[in-house]
């Protein structure tokens, strides 16, 4: 178009320029025939500049709205990322005046979930997609509210688990196996999985609810996950304090900020057993955190279950600059070498092959809409950065250049042919 446009009026300017001038010169003063030549030289451009938004805006009017979202599937204020970017929700609009959101995950642009919605809330048919681009979870929404029958097809990415909504509390009716063995009928139940050649999983139900869960290990010990009673940080404020002097020294500029999380493992006695880091900082913060840790038997309750004592986890979590010292720098110039950064990935995660690893650690957060990796650069720390070059300064450009790509591959988009195959929208 571009070439077009500058051809056409190159040769128009090639035929009358020599009798404008003619004109010009002898008719009118200098500075109009300057100022003449200047506009015909510089129209195309202006024309070309005005093109391309024409041609850009059928593709922006896909969809009415982009918003970004954390991993908690909340909006996030445009300019303020710190959290790290999970999702992107598009709102879109379509022929027949029928309003959806389609979310996508901004590592692997893979399709997470597809709601209708009325009045800005999900409100009727609601679809989950995982990594490999399975249905994996169907139900319903009223007015914001999860409602109705629902089934999930790859329940621990094994069973079939139909459960429906009351006023948004669940409960399960029915599970059952592949090959269409029933485990949990009219709500009771028990399902066993075996998450490693040493372990299994038990989940109780009843009258659709979760009664208990726990993990049998090789020495045939339980250890629960859901009891009756859970295990009990005795007080949280006397803990960070406690962590703070163990901490003491060590110091991070403020732009670290973060939480940092630990699977501990409370025996009966109320004594510390084991530590797990799930989502923790360098090396070295994370060695002098799990060993203080270790020595803090006397901050927890025992779980129960029936009456009587057991074994179970924790889970803890805490800021990271409630436990150490922050560094309040103007000038971010310098970046501390920060390596080993300890990071756990989903079973979703597009980027590694599941593991038992990663099925554990499903098991442990219970919530089948825990699809994403780690957030964008959420807390990721530069690989031999130039010591020129910041910390937050590599954050920010490297979420840039992801926006702008997740930008560029929605607008290519055909939602309207995706919803159709997916089977969302009748065919036209």
């Amino acid at each position: 178009m571009y070439r077009k446009v500058h051809c056409f009026f190159y040769t128009l300017f090639y035929y009358i320029e020599p009798k404008l001038k003619h004109y010009i010169f002898f008719k009118m003063s200098k500075l109009f025939s300057f100022l003449s030549t200047f506009v015909l030289l510089v129209l195309p451009y202006f024309s070309y500049g005005q093109l391309t938004p024409t041609d850009l805006s059928p593709q922006k009017k896909q969809y009415l709205s982009l918003v970004w979202l954390d991993k908690d599937f909340k909006s996030m204020v445009s300019n303020n990322f710190s959290k790290g970017i999970f999702y992107v929700k598009v709102n879109y609009k379509t022929e027949e005046d029928k309003k959806y959101y389609l979310i996508f995950d901004v590592y692997s642009k893979n399709l997470v979930m597809i709601n209708e919605v009325k009045s800005g809330v999900n409100n009727g048919k609601s679809y989950f997609y995982d990594s490999e681009d399975r249905l994996k979870i169907v139900g319903n929404y009223t007015k914001g509210k999860k409602s109705g029958n629902w089934i999930d097809y790859y329940y621990y990415d094994y069973f079939k688990k139909e459960f429906k909504y009351d006023q948004d509390v669940e409960f399960v009716s029915t599970i059952k196996t592949p090959n269409g063995e029933v485990l949990i009928e009219d709500g009771n139940g028990v399902i066993e999985l075996r998450i490693s050649d040493s372990e299994v999983y038990n989940e109780h139900y009843q009258e659709g609810k979760i009664d208990c869960s726990f993990i049998i290990n090789g020495n045939q010990d339980s250890i629960y996950i859901i009891s009756e009673k859970q295990a009990e940080l005795k007080s949280k404020d006397r803990l960070k304090k406690y962590l703070r002097k163990e901490l003491k020294g060590i110091k991070y500029e403020i732009y670290h900020e973060k939480d940092l999380s630990m699977r501990i493992l409370i025996n009966e006695k109320g004594k510390v057993v084991d530590i797990e880091m799930v989502d923790g900082f360098t090396e070295w913060v994370n060695g002098y955190l799990l060993k203080a840790l270790r020595n803090t038997d006397d901050f927890w309750e025992a779980a129960e279950y029936e009456g009587r004592k057991v074994s179970s986890y924790y889970n803890y979590s805490v800021k990271l600059f409630d436990i150490i010292k922050p560094i309040k720098v103007k000038n971010m110039g310098v970046v501390v070498n920060q390596e080993g950064v300890v990071k756990r990935r989903s079973m979703f995660d597009p980027y590694t092959e599941k593991s038992i690893y990663d099925l554990r650690s499903t098991i442990f957060s219970l919530s089948p809409a825990n699809l994403s990796p780690v957030g964008l650069f959420a807390n990721s720390l530069p690989d031999n950065s130039p010591t020129s070059i910041t910390h937050r300064d590599v954050l920010k450009a490297k979420r840039k250049d992801m926006i702008e790509d997740m930008q560029k591959y929605l607008l290519e988009r055909n939602f309207g042919f995706l919803l159709r195959m997916k089977n969302i929208t009748p065919p036209q």
